[in-house]
């Protein structure tokens, strides 16, 4: 899917709106570095 942008496009109007964004993951630690985090050793 190619598009092609003709031109510049003004931006400089457009009203300010907040925006947020929450990211979310998976993380698969071993047993070992588990307790290495918590007990803040690394």
């Amino acid at each position: 899917m190619e598009r092609e942008i003709e031109g510049i496009v003004e931006i400089g109007a457009k009203a300010v709106v907040e925006r947020r964004a929450t990211a979310t993951g998976l993380l698969n630690l071993s047993a070992e570095s588990a307790q290495a985090i918590q007990t803040k050793s690394v």
